[in-house]
C-alpha cells in the first residue's frame, strides 16, 4: 500500500543519511522523487502502471566517501532490517494507546490500519535481513577479496549517484567489480560495465555485457532497465529492429524507469524500423523529459545518445547502422 511504501522510503533515506549515504532518487507507486540540478522534485512517472501503487518502493543511495565503506554498506542493511519493525510496532502501539485513551469506537479502523502497516513492514524487513546476512557471510567466507568487491561495487554506485558520467568512472573499479562471486556477477556489475563501455564508444565490449544481462529475446527478467537497454542496443548498434521490438514490448509490462530511458529505447527502435519522423518526435520528447530527470551520471550519457538519434532521424547522419 502507498502508506507503507512511503514509510519504508523515509526510513531508507533516514538510515542512509545516518550511515553517510546520499539520497539520489526514490519511487512510490507512480510518484517519483529525485535529486535534480535544482534540488528535490516530486512528479508522476507516466509509464508506471496504476497497479504499481501497491509495489514496493524503489530508491537509491550511495556513500559520499570511501571511509569504512564495506562496513557501512552492511550496517545500512542491518539498520534497515531493524528500523522497519521498530517503526511498525511503534505506530501500532501509538494507535492503540490513542484509541484507548480517547475511548472512541471510531478509532478502531485506525488501529486496524496501523496493524496492517506493521505486519507489512515486518514482512518487508526480512528481505533486508537476508541481504545483510548474505553480505556478512560473503565477507566472512571470502575475506578481504569479498570485502573489496563489495566496496568497489558500492563506490561505482556512488559515482552514478554523484552524477559522474559513465566514461569517467574509475576503470579499475569496473574491471575488478566484474569478478565473479560463486559464479554470479556481484550486484549490477554488468550493467555498470555496459554503460562504461558504451559511453566510451567501445561497442563490442558493451555488446558483450548487455548479452550477459539479456542473452536473447527469450530471457525473462524483472529488471526492466536491462530490457530497455537491450532494445536500444539491438536497434541502434545491431540494426535488429525485430529483436529490439520484442525487448521493448517485454519492457512495457514492467515499465518502471524514467521517461527519457524508455523514450530513448522507443526512438531507437522506431529509427531502426525506418520511421524517422516518429523517432525524431520520441527523441525530442526524451530530451524534454531529461531536463527534469534524476541528475545521475548516466543521464549525461543518455542526453547525448538521444541527440544522436535525433541527428540520424532528421537526416544529419545515416538513418541506419552504427
Amino acid at each position: 500500500m502507498p502508506v507503507t511504501s512511503a514509510i519504508e522510503l523515509c526510513v531508507g533515506i533516514l538510515v542512509g543519511w545516518l550511515v553517510g549515504f546520499r539520497f539520489a532518487y526514490g519511487r512510490i507507486g507512480q510518484l517519483f522523487i529525485n535529486r535534480g540540478r535544482r534540488g528535490f522534485r516530486v512528479r508522476r512517472v507516466r509509464c508506471v502502471p496504476v497497479e504499481s501503487w501497491y509495489a514496493w518502493p524503489i530508491w537509491a543511495t550511495a556513500p559520499v566517501n570511501e571511509r569504512g565503506i564495506t562496513y557501512r554498506a552492511v550496517l545500512y542493511q542491518l539498520c534497515l532490517s531493524l528500523s522497519l519493525p521498530l517503526v511498525g510496532c511503534g505506530m501500532l502501539a501509538a494507535s492503540v494507546y490513542f484509541a484507548i485513551t480517547a475511548r472512541s469506537p471510531w478509532l478502531v479502523p485506525l488501529v486496524l490500519a496501523a496493524l496492517a502497516i506493521s505486519v507489512r513492514l515486518l514482512l518487508n524487513a526480512r528481505f533486508y535481513i537476508k541481504a545483510a546476512v548474505r553480505m556478512i557471510q560473503t565477507v566472512r567466507a571470502r575475506g578481504e577479496d569479498a570485502a573489496s568487491l563489495l566496496a568497489e561495487t558500492t563506490l561505482i554506485g556512488a559515482e552514478y549517484v554523484l552524477a559522474q558520467r559513465p566514461r569517467d568512472w574509475d576503470a579499475s573499479l569496473i574491471e575488478r567489480a566484474n569478478l565473479l562471486v560463486d559464479g554470479e556477477p556481484q550486484g549490477r556489475c554488468y550493467w555498470w560495465a555496459y554503460n562504461f563501455a558504451l559511453d566510451r564508444g567501445d561497442v563490442d565490449a558493451a555488446r558483450s555485457y548487455i548479452r550477459r544481462l539479456i542473452p536473447d529475446t527469450s530471457v525473462e527478467t524483472e529488471c526492466e532497465v536491462d530490457l530497455f537497454e537491450a532494445a536500444y542496443f539491438a536497434a541502434r548498434y545491431d540494426n535488429d529492429s525485430v529483436a529490439a521490438r520484442v525487448y521493448l514490448e517485454k519492457a512495457r509490462g514492467l515499465c518502471r524507469v524514467e521517461d527519457q530511458t524508455w523514450l530513448r529505447a522507443e526512438a531507437a527502435v522506431l529509427l531502426a524500423e525506418g520511421k524517422d519522423q516518429e523517432a525524431e518526435a520520441q527523441a525530442n520528447e526524451g530530451l524534454a523529459a531529461a531536463r527534469d530527470a534524476t541528475h545521475s551520471g548516466t543521464l549525461k550519457a543518455e542526453v547525448e545518445w538521444l541527440r544522436d538519434i535525433l541527428r540520424r532521424a532528421s537526416g544529419a547522419a545515416p538513418s541506419h547502422g552504427s
